[in-house]
């Protein structure tokens, strides 16, 4: 069972790295132009970090993506698994005199 967290850097982790190779950059390129670390970019693309909002909208902007489009990609795939993970909800069996209501 995952969660939302393990769910969005591992989705996080594959768009990045994805794009940074499809962009022929390597990780120390991208980090220097975001202003951050080999180590921190990294971490993103090894599924071990979430980055801060300033970073990911930085590796986002040199890695000419929107992160808008970003969390479009990733919001399905949470809603999707935390679908699969939540028993279905009780069906209400109670009738309107077992709550003490009225009929009719």
């Amino acid at each position: 069972m995952k969660d939302k967290k393990v769910i969005i850097s591992l989705k996080l982790a594959e768009i990045i790295r994805d794009n940074r190779i499809k962009k022929g950059l390597t990780l120390e390129e991208v980090g220097e132009k975001s202003g951050r670390s080999r180590s921190t970019i990294s971490q993103v693309e090894g599924y071990g970090k979430i980055p801060k909002f300033e970073t990911m909208c930085l590796i986002c902007e040199n890695l000419e993506l929107n992160i808008t489009d970003v969390w479009r990609i990733i919001k399905p795939e949470i809603e999707e698994q935390l679908k699969i993970e939540q028993p279905p909800p009780q069906e209400r069996t109670e009738t309107k005199e077992q709550t003490g209501g009225e009929g009719g």
